[in-house]
C-alpha cells in the first residue's frame, strides 16, 4: 500500500481535519475516478472539497454552499453517491 500527499501539503491551520476521501467530482478535464479530499474546520464547521488529479495534485477547491452549518458541526458528512 502506498500513500499520496496532496499539494499544497497542509490546510493552513490545525482546525482543519480530513473528513473523507473519494471521488467527489468529475476529475480533471472530465476524467473520473481520482481521489478527492473533504476537509472540515472543527471550529467554524466550514467544509471544503479539494479535487485532486491522479498524481495527487490539487486541481481546485470548493467551499460548500451554504458556507457553514448552524450550529457549527451540525452536518453529518457521508461518502459520495
Amino acid at each position: 500500500t502506498s500513500a499520496m500527499s496532496p499539494t499544497p501539503p497542509h490546510a493552513g491551520d490545525n482546525n482543519w481535519k480530513v473528513l473523507g476521501a473519494g471521488d467527489y467530482g468529475i476529475g480533471l478535464n472530465g476524467i473520473c475516478c481520482s481521489n478527492d479530499i473533504v476537509w472540515r474546520n472543527e471550529t467554524s464547521g466550514r467544509l471544503v472539497a479539494w479535487y485532486l488529479d491522479w498524481s495527487g495534485q490539487r486541481t481546485s477547491g470548493v467551499f460548500t454552499s451554504p458556507d457553514a452549518p448552524e450550529p457549527p458541526l451540525a452536518w453529518e458528512v457521508v461518502g459520495p453517491r
